[in-house]
């Protein structure tokens, strides 16, 4: 991204990585169209970020800490679902992005089909027995 506020709040997460919890922010554009970042963290060895908002965000980025997949986890997919299932996404599923950062990677992750990913997230979030499958 060519946007210096956004590449320093999300490499400000990786401190976290060897802390052994994860942190995250939520993003919100304001009327300028610039980003503003609600940050927060979760307890010592929780492996999850749990997303209480209920102003909808454009964006979640968010750490994985040492010893946790260094890629999105299928929680991470679960909560863009459950996000667009409450109408928590402001402009959208295909606008609203998710980023992960761990000591060695980066990623951003958009959905580009909606229809696709509402199907394989009805097929595989709507039951906790699918969703541990």
């Amino acid at each position: 991204a060519n946007d210096d506020n956004f590449r320093s709040n999300f490499l400000s997460l990786k401190s976290s990585v060897i802390s052994n919890f994860e942190s995250y922010a939520l993003l919100e554009r304001n009327s300028l169209g610039i980003y503003e970042y609600s940050l927060g963290r979760r307890l010592y060895n929780v492996s999850s970020v749990s997303i209480s908002t209920h102003n909808p965000i454009d964006g979640y980025i968010h750490s994985h800490y040492q010893g946790l997949w260094p890629i999105f986890s299928l929680s991470d997919v679960k909560v863009i679902y459950h996000m667009h299932e409450n109408n928590l996404l402001a402009n959208g599923l295909e606008s609203f992005f998710i980023g992960v950062i761990t000591q060695h990677t980066a990623y951003i992750m958009k959905i580009e089909n909606e229809t696709a990913f509402l199907e394989f997230a009805e097929q595989n979030f709507d039951s906790q027995a699918s969703f541990e499958a």
